[in-house]
């Protein structure tokens, strides 16, 4: 099985401010996606023109898609979702086919 990469671009609320989104954020890292099967690793980032990305490494597409159902109801999952504006959400989830790094030179 392929590791998944899911990308979400969304835009925040007019009235959420970039430091307090980020607050909700770590708490969501923490309290709920820190805690799920087959999560790898997360980055929150952030383009000068109000657009942001959440990107997660999942082990498998059924770790990623099956953390949907399991949203519901968590108060980290739900401080999160309501900072974003929700006609921006665009959700991608995809194999990662090949993974290239930069190697320092010996």
């Amino acid at each position: 099985m392929n590791e998944v990469l899911e990308i979400a671009l969304f835009q925040l609320k007019k009235d959420i401010s970039k430091e307090q989104f980020i607050s909700y954020s770590e708490n969501f890292q923490k309290e709920f996606v820190h805690q799920q099967e087959g999560f790898i690793e997360r980055k929150l980032v952030h383009s000068e023109n109000g657009v942001w990305a959440d990107i997660v490494t999942w082990r498998d597409m059924e770790c990623a898609t099956s953390v949907e159902t399991k949203m519901g109801g968590n108060p980290h999952v739900l401080k999160y979702m309501n900072c974003l504006e929700s006609d921006s959400i665009k959700l991608y989830r995809m194999n990662i086919l090949n993974t290239y790094m930069k190697r320092d030179e010996e």
